[in-house]
């Protein structure tokens, strides 16, 4: 809830940006790794001492950057109809690729693996695994 009032409201003159603009920002920070356990996230106004991305695992949070990334790619190649479902309804947004005449839009494989992580997340810190 307070990303998404963030993505509207926080602007230079602080006049909420249009919907359009909004949307297209809530996920470019999503895609920018806002919810990695190394990226610095705003704290929780609920629990000052959590931050935001507490109780997501490395794995879901990669999950959630990467489907982000692949979003941002079907709002730039304006291909709005696979990403609100009007055409290929069945296809997973995440998992599919989209092609069209000569525009291949393939999602990302999974970036995060267990066994090569290195700075593991403390789980004092960001909490017991929560599934997406």
């Amino acid at each position: 809830m307070y990303y998404s009032h963030y993505c509207v409201t926080y602007t230079p003159d602080r006049n909420p940006l249009p919907l359009a603009d909004a949307f297209k920002r809530f996920f470019q920070l999503l895609s920018a790794g806002f919810l990695l356990h190394c990226a610095v996230a705003v704290a929780d106004p609920c629990d000052p001492s959590r931050r935001i991305n507490y109780g997501f695992s490395p794995a879901d949070a990669d999950l959630i950057c990467r489907t982000a990334q692949f979003i941002c790619r079907l709002v730039i190649h304006e291909k709005f109809e696979r990403l609100f479902g009007l055409k290929n309804a069945h296809k997973d947004v995440a998992n599919e690729n989209e092609t069209d005449d000569s525009v291949n839009i393939a999602p990302l494989k999974e970036a995060y693996f267990d066994e090569f992580l290195v700075n593991k997340p403390d789980e004092r810190k960001f909490g017991p695994r929560v599934t997406v």
